[in-house]
């Protein structure tokens, strides 16, 4: 015989909206922490980081940081007109839908 249903409503799944982005934060922090010390080492001289590893200077970082910034003003733009969008194009498809006729 099959037991009786609870009324309280869960999910079959553990659904936890904070706790995976905490561990993806901290884990950033920590690789963050792990790719600083060998920075502060090389900037007194403790160890020498080789020139095939540097990615170059501030101007080579401004012109990623720009082009990652311009990726994501072209992605929230197309995500803005399709949500603009979906309202307008809605009615019109239910005028010519089957399931009223």
């Amino acid at each position: 015989m099959l037991a009786p249903r609870s009324t309280k409503l869960c999910s079959q799944r553990d659904v936890n909206l904070w706790r995976i982005p905490l561990q993806f934060s901290l884990a950033a922090c920590a690789l963050f922490a792990i790719t600083l010390v060998p920075d502060i080492l090389d900037k007194y001289g403790v160890i020498h980081i080789p020139s095939w590893l540097t990615m170059g200077g501030i101007d080579d970082a401004r012109a990623i940081l720009s082009a990652m910034m311009g990726a994501v003003a072209i992605v929230l733009a197309l995500i803005f007109s399709v949500a603009l969008l979906v309202p307008t194009v809605e009615p019109a498809s239910t005028d010519y839908s089957l399931r009223e006729r």
